[in-house]
């Protein structure tokens, strides 16, 4: 009866530590793959960030030329008006570009922000991903003295039938 229930034990013992291994390897790569999604998302935040900026200057260049065109038309109005580009129309025409100036400004400050929100972001998911492997290799580490515990006090009843009784 000694020799089989030692014989059962040592089975235990060992397909806990099999079992524990098992939990280990899954804590970890499932970690992995948690981060690496992480590390993806990071990634395209990353993207989206130049995107958007590049986007802002495409789009302030845009309207730096129709404003420029604008002035353009205005002066030659008021030059076929038979106005001279002094005084009033002056004033017209340079208020005409500081408001479009205005307008170029905002949509690079748009760009900024929306740039930066997805840098924010990016940042946070690489802290995740960092923080999912960390925790991967905790869980496993958990797993690991969990399972050499029970492996331990599987040992001890082979050794000493009344331990833990």
């Amino acid at each position: 009866m000694g020799l089989e229930t030692a014989t059962i034990l040592g089975i235990s013992a060992a397909v806990s530590a099999i079992g524990t291994g098992v939990a280990a390897y899954g804590s970890i790569a499932s970690s992995k793959a948690a981060a690496d999604a992480a590390d993806y998302e990071a990634q395209v935040a990353e993207n989206n960030a130049k995107a958007q900026a590049q986007q802002a200057q495409i789009d302030a260049d845009r309207l730096r030329r129709r404003n420029r065109r604008l002035r353009g038309k205005q002066t030659t109005a008021a030059l076929k008006s038979g106005f001279t580009i002094s005084g009033s129309v002056q004033d017209i025409i340079r208020d005409s570009g500081i408001e479009g100036e205005k307008d170029v400004l905002a949509r690079l400050y748009t760009g900024s922000v929306g740039a930066n929100r997805s840098k924010q972001q990016a940042n946070l998911s690489r802290f995740s991903a960092k923080n999912l492997k960390t925790s991967g290799y905790v869980q496993a580490g958990g797993s690991v003295l969990s399972g050499a515990g029970s492996v331990l006090g599987t040992y001890g009843r082979i050794k000493n039938p009344s331990f833990g009784s």
